[in-house]
């Protein structure tokens, strides 16, 4: 694929009138892992079916390598697709789910035969070939849905929930294996997923949707980090959201007067902070530093989830640190570390 990538330039999309997708605008580079993130019915899978070709868009247009294949079904596209469902055929073995589509394109006996060995390497199944989908397990099922997909060489790999059906151990497990295979391959892939923590450890960059529209788009740090919106704060795991006042460089809230980092644009907003980036101490540091209570302590294995007395306020702490409920703390908010949101957002 070339360096220019996937562009989608003002798509929207209706069903029966409700609106699905309102003027999306999203560049995806060339071998890049992009993941779309979001809740259900937010338009994620609409926009993944219009990248496909199952959806055509109202306006806007889908642009590869610079040319517009938005009116092209999708047969006609270089892209393939790895459903929730797999969708393997289950009369055919693994090698003849995966040769399927080379067959139905009339390649020849021995490309096929090369292609199919080569993308069953790839995937670790080359033991599995003369197997049937009934007898092997959902990851293995998974990985025999994307070498048939992998198999006619698509430029885009569309994924659409494709690990939804495992459960938490082997999604783990086959998270670091598609991160490997795109690492590989070099494909462009593009991921929906509702979840968090998968599009966080395998994307190089998200875009959270909310009601059919793009929120935030960024590397998973800086979207978790510097979240845009309360929305985006909040879906990206847990935040603690702050009301707040701003004058020069202080917020007056609840706790008291905050220093911040920098200077917000807005007058009155919110504060987001990151469980894990609140600290508690007993010996408070000068400033940004409030006396507060511990109301409950749960042990989470490599961290402490904490609960304080004030605002409802969430801490995650190292688990080797003694808390115990209704212990007297001090609660401190690094200046770096309180991201600055306005309220209309």
């Amino acid at each position: 694929m070339s360096v220019q990538g996937l562009r989608l330039q003002d798509i929207n999309k209706s069903f029966a009138g409700v609106e699905a997708l309102g003027n999306i605008n999203l560049d995806i580079q060339s071998g890049e892992f992009f993941t779309l993130l979001g809740p259900s019915g937010c338009g994620k899978t609409t926009l993944l079916r219009i990248i496909a070709g199952f959806e055509i868009p109202d306006r806007g247009q889908v642009l590869l390598h610079g040319q517009d294949i938005s009116q092209k079904s999708a047969m006609q596209r270089p892209v393939n697709t790895v459903f929730q469902s797999y969708a393997l055929f289950p009369h055919l073995n693994v090698y003849e789910n995966v040769a399927f589509g080379l067959r139905s394109k009339r390649v020849s006996g021995p490309e096929v035969d090369r292609r199919v060995k080569n993308a069953l390497e790839m995937l670790r199944l080359t033991e599995f070939a003369q197997r049937h989908s009934h007898q092997m397990s959902g990851g293995q099922q998974q990985r025999v849905a994307l070498a048939r997909a992998l198999v006619n060489e698509p430029e885009v790999l569309l994924l659409d929930e494709p690990l939804s059906a495992l459960d938490a151990k082997l999604r783990t497990e086959v998270q670091v294996e598609l991160r490997r295979l795109q690492h590989q391959l070099g494909t462009t892939f593009i991921l929906v997923t509702h979840d968090q923590d998968e599009a966080m450890s395998v994307s190089d960059r998200i875009a959270v949707m909310r009601r059919g529209a793009v929120e935030q788009v960024g590397v998973p740090r800086e979207v978790y980090a510097t979240p845009k919106s309360r929305f985006v704060a909040e879906f990206l795991g847990l935040a603690n959201v702050i009301q707040a006042k701003i004058e020069q460089k202080t917020a007056t809230t609840a706790f008291g007067r905050l220093q911040l980092d920098s200077i917000p644009a807005w007058k009155d907003g919110m504060l987001v902070i990151r469980p894990e980036r609140v600290q508690l101490c007993e010996d408070p540091p000068l400033v940004n530093t409030f006396p507060s209570k511990v109301r409950d302590v749960v042990y989470r294995g490599s961290y402490l989830e904490v609960w304080l007395d004030r605002e409802d306020l969430r801490v995650r702490t190292p688990p080797h640190q003694h808390l115990s409920v209704g212990q007297d703390i001090y609660v401190h908010f690094p200046a770096e570390a309180l991201v600055p949101l306005e309220v209309t957002s």
